[in-house]
């Protein structure tokens, strides 16, 4: 189904509810990603370790204070602090921020900007409306559960007149044939952004058209560059938005325990919890544990 204005704009919700168990299941895809990237020391991380890194989104600062988001940063943002245009500051979020937190402090990583928690899709709920100058997204949006609200939120918290940045791989999802992350199509065409999946297609240059004015920048073969100058607020669904958080909120939970379900099941976790529960042997039994399992690692 093709949604061109705000008038059609809706969700299938039980769509939705599919999305993000594909979504959760992905999680320990994408984090196991950017633990070999950290260890392995990737370029791709690398070159994030830094305090002194050049902000590679200056050519998009007009004002002399300008505050920035990068949304979807992964472990640590790409944007860099340092520019001469403005007094910058920035500031960085992430899903799985926890889980990046937990990775830099096993590898003692202390430089660069790292994200708090947030979803793309509860922006509002963490930042006031009209508060960030820029709004930057690279590689993420396309990541998100809803990256139709993520938009709606972004223009949400982006003040009138600043802009919100997506630079983005085109059409990832067909290229991981819909999996994990992966679950949501940007494209341009015909010189107008496109987010589309397989049963549905939202054309966002029309959706935001009285709302924003929508610049093409880059439309390389494998690459899209899009800025959305935002003119005026646009409503959001307060009771869609009820809707849709209570779906996460019920899948995070019952994700959850899943997980706490398997570690209550593991040998591991079974064998310690008797052994401590015998009086004076705690300590003394972990550590008979411990050979155990090197001598059946073995």
């Amino acid at each position: 189904m093709l949604i061109e204005s705000l008038n059609e704009f809706y969700f299938d919700l039980s769509a939705y509810e599919k999305y993000l168990e594909t979504w959760l299941k992905g999680i320990p895809s994408e984090v196991s990603h950017w633990r070999r990237a950290m260890v392995k020391n990737w370029p791709d991380f690398r070159d994030r370790i830094s305090n002194e890194r050049r902000c590679n989104i200056e050519q998009y600062f007009d004002t002399p204070e300008t505050f920035c988001i990068d949304i979807g940063s992964g472990p640590l943002s790409t944007c860099g602090s340092k520019t001469d245009k403005t007094k910058l500051r920035i500031i960085a979020v992430d899903p799985l921020a926890h889980s990046y937190k937990i990775l830099r402090e096993k590898l003692n990583i202390t430089a660069g900007i790292a994200p708090e928690y947030c979803m793309v899709e509860r922006l509002t709920e963490k930042f006031e409306h009209n508060t960030f100058d820029i709004v930057h997204m690279r590689n993420s949006l396309d990541h998100a559960f809803n990256p139709i609200f993520g938009i709606m939120q972004m223009m949400a918290i982006c003040k009138k007149g600043g802009k919100i940045i997506l630079q983005h791989t085109r059409n990832e999802a067909e290229e991981e044939n819909y999996h994990g992350f992966h679950q949501w199509n940007l494209n341009v065409e015909n010189n107008e952004f496109i987010i589309w999946r397989q049963n549905d297609k939202y054309n966002i240059s029309k959706i935001l058209n009285e709302h924003a004015e929508i610049i093409i920048e880059d439309t390389a073969k494998d690459w899209i560059g899009v800025v959305i100058i935002k003119k005026n607020d646009v409503e959001i669904d307060k009771d869609l938005q009820k809707s849709l958080i209570k779906i996460l909120d019920e899948k995070l939970f019952e994700r959850l325990s899943g997980y706490a379900v398997a570690e209550a099941y593991s040998t591991k976790n079974n064998l310690i919890n008797a052994i401590n529960r015998i009086p004076f042997l705690g300590a003394i039994g972990y550590r008979i544990y411990k050979k155990i399992y090197k001598i059946k690692r073995k």
